[in-house]
């Protein structure tokens, strides 16, 4: 080769070197996916994640394997993501409780929830349910309020666990509605929903008690999400019972290593919308008492940073701590 045609053939190799990574780069993913769900198989949020793998694996012609690791409150299965390579094979199960409450809480973790990890898509949410024994005198939010004014401290609402977002909820709907009550924390919602049914205590703010309901071993009071639940459609809002913009509940989500690359975020957070967008994942949530929202990961990360201020100003105001 002439000296002279050196360089144009070190340019066309660098070209081509260039076209392959461009290629590697759009063949992602080119091998088996994993979802990890920081909770135990057979819950809520396991059926959830698995819906999401299922879905979103068809879309990138890829199987995506859901991998339970309960634990820590959702910590173990976090650092099993954030310590695997940050190349998008590897992604999360979230939720507003590991990612938005802990902060908000001031909940020491190995690892920041907000920087840490990059938010992907959001799969659904839903709202909670004030929930009582049948014989409860009151039946409407209203007429709950003016029991526990003629009572102060007297009433007392279940919680699933002190900083849970029942526990929040309750704080709120007294500071909001100017009441006193006597929060009772029970260690998950089961047992809430037991106390609530035996009357050891007046109502209990719960997620999953739908089937208690139907049958009439519990009565709703009131849902707290923006619009009418489709599980109980016939039970009123907090904000049509008097408390304008008071809204709670939970969400799932899919997060990465917030190391990982502009490129594979985009890829999978586009995968996520095509699969999850459907009316048939839609119908399949409603089921499940989930709302499907489907928000881009900029709109994500910014409803969690607002909510994530929005309950650390609650935990400040009504002076939250956690039990030791």
């Amino acid at each position: 080769m002439k000296r002279r045609d050196l360089p144009a053939a070190i340019a066309a190799l660098a070209g081509i070197a260039t076209s392959r990574g461009a290629f590697a780069q759009d063949a992602f993913p080119s091998r088996p996916l994993k979802l990890v769900v920081p909770w135990a198989a057979g819950g809520v949020n396991d059926s959830l994640g698995r819906l999401a793998a299922d879905r979103m694996g068809a879309v990138l012609k890829q199987s995506i394997v859901a991998d339970n690791r309960a634990g820590g409150n959702g910590v173990i299965g976090t650092q099993t993501v954030l310590q695997a390579p940050p190349d998008g094979y590897t992604m999360l199960l979230t939720t507003s409780g590991q990612h938005v409450l802990s902060v908000a809480l001031g909940i020491k973790l190995p690892y920041q929830p907000l920087n840490d990890l990059t938010h992907i898509a959001q799969i659904g949410e839903f709202p909670l349910v004030l929930v009582a024994k049948p014989s409860f005198a009151a039946n409407t939010l209203p007429e709950l309020l003016a029991l526990a004014k003629s009572k102060p401290g007297k009433l007392n609402v279940a919680v699933s666990g002190i900083g849970a977002i029942s526990h929040l909820t309750a704080e709120r709907l007294m500071g909001d509605s100017g009441t006193s009550m006597t929060v009772v924390n029970y260690k998950g919602e089961a047992p809430s929903i037991q106390a609530a049914m035996a009357g050891e205590v007046d109502f209990a703010i719960v997620a999953q008690a739908t089937s208690q309901i139907r049958e009439k071993l519990l009565k709703a009071i009131a849902t707290t999400g923006p619009k009418r639940w489709n599980m109980l459609p016939e039970v009123p809002t907090l904000i049509e019972g008097g408390l304008p913009g008071f809204t709670a509940g939970g969400w799932s989500g899919l997060a990465v290593s917030a190391k990982t690359s502009p490129q594979v975020v985009d890829v999978l957070a586009r995968a996520a919308r095509t699969a999850l967008d459907t009316d048939d994942v839609r119908t399949v949530l409603r089921s499940r008492g989930v709302e499907p929202m489907l928000k881009t990961p900029a709109e994500l990360i910014a409803m969690m940073r607002a909510d994530a201020e929005k309950y650390r100003v609650l935990v400040q105001s009504r002076n939250i701590k956690l039990e030791s």
